[in-house]
């Protein structure tokens, strides 16, 4: 009987131990839950998606781009003001174009669905964006806190 306690209590504890693994991000499987929310919250018809898509993963492409460009410019901090100053720069030219960026494919979406579509797309990326850092944050804070 002892036995079995044991081995029932080791079991128990593996399959808990299991449970709480966090899994590895998956950028596809990011992209496709962000799409089929898009999808879903604009309702887009199968063609409206098929037309809109392409783009929307186009423009994707060039933000994450400059956001890696950005991220290597503020990886160490600079040893002089004019180093910060230039990086600020460059920095601040970065966030333009981000947003020039984002202009373009808005006036292509503009092209291949109603305007009402584009602004709950527009709504649904940023609902998306901020439900899934609450999720995070929510996984990131699930650690025990000291009692005072």
């Amino acid at each position: 009987m002892k036995k079995l306690l044991i081995l029932l209590c080791l079991c128990l504890t593996a399959t808990l131990a299991k449970g709480q693994e966090h899994k590895a991000f998956s950028p596809q499987k990011f992209q496709e839950e962000l799409e089929a929310y898009i999808t879903k919250e604009a309702a887009l018809t199968s063609k409206e998606a098929e037309a809109f898509l392409p783009l929307f993963r186009e423009m994707g492409t060039k933000q994450r781009e400059v956001y890696r460009n950005m991220r290597k410019l503020g990886h160490d901090m600079p040893d002089s003001d004019e180093k910060c100053r230039e990086i600020i720069k460059k920095r601040d030219c970065m966030d333009v174009k981000l947003k020039t960026i984002e202009q373009e494919y808005h006036n292509k979406f503009l092209e291949v669905v109603s305007p009402k579509k584009v602004f709950k797309i527009i709504k649904a990326e940023e609902k998306f964006y901020r439900g899934k850092l609450k999720g995070w944050s929510r996984n990131h804070n699930q650690r025990p806190q000291p009692k005072r």
